[in-house]
């Protein structure tokens, strides 16, 4: 168990622990990108005193107070594998429509690439 300040070094904390997708007590699901927006709006609340943010080593993340006696878990790692498959495709799937999306230039004259291109067309520096 780790005990952090603020729900994103929590957050951080559950994703180098391999964990990506969240369920609340609802039952409601988070990938990373929610629970970046999630966190946010949240983020402008402040604990209480004497309370910290808990991480398991599975990723579930709660508030605990000051004792450890109580912790109140407000996001379990999902740990189904056909639901976080969907998710870590739709994060696939978004990566490449952003690659594609996003226009590259040539650092050394500022001509605009071709995807994949290893030259650049205008002044043939090495990209």
């Amino acid at each position: 168990m780790q005990y952090v300040q603020t729900m994103k070094e929590a957050l951080s904390i559950a994703i180098e622990n391999h964990c990506i997708v969240w369920a609340d007590a609802e039952g409601t699901i988070f990938d990373t990108e929610a629970m970046l927006a999630f966190i946010e709006i949240e983020e402008t609340h402040s604990l209480p005193k004497d309370h910290y943010i808990a991480v398991s080593i599975e990723g579930a993340i709660g508030i605990v107070n000051r004792y450890e006696f109580d912790i109140e878990w407000l996001f379990y790692p999902v740990l189904d594998e056909a639901v976080k498959q969907k998710y870590i495709s739709a994060f696939n799937q978004k990566i490449k429509q952003t690659e594609h999306k996003t226009k590259k230039f040539c650092t050394y004259c500022g001509n605009q690439l071709t995807p994949n291109s290893k030259f650049c067309t205008g002044c043939g520096a090495s990209v």
